[in-house]
């Protein structure tokens, strides 16, 4: 069940940045996808979230769930940051036009977690 909906979040952030060229980058995010400077993965650790390899962050993990550091980390750095929390049972057409225009007004690579 868990990789079933491991599977439907990325086909979900998968709509979101629709259109990108697959690229390759070297592994910082755990279980990291990358398609066109667009990097999906799981929660990165605080040196990654600040490592300069993102320009963009937009966290879909909710506030409250357990090493969900990133809203703490970076709202006082010069990355930009977006929360569209949701889960596979909350996720809206809203949620998705959210994050595409994070990925949209980005000026340079984004994580999407």
């Amino acid at each position: 069940m868990k990789r079933c909906a491991q599977l439907r979040v990325w086909e979900v952030c998968h709509v979101a940045i629709e259109g990108r060229a697959a690229a390759a980058n070297p592994s910082l995010v755990k279980n990291e996808a990358v398609l066109g400077g667009i990097t999906i993965g799981g929660q990165p650790s605080p040196d990654e979230l600040t490592s300069g390899r993102f320009k963009n962050v937009v966290n879909i993990r909710g506030a409250a769930e357990a090493g969900n550091v990133s809203g703490d980390v970076l709202p006082a750095g010069d990355i930009s940051y977006t929360s569209v929390p949701w889960t596979i049972d909350t996720v809206t057409k809203d949620d998705i036009d959210r994050i595409r225009a994070a990925v949209d007004a980005s000026d340079g690579p984004v994580l999407i977690h």
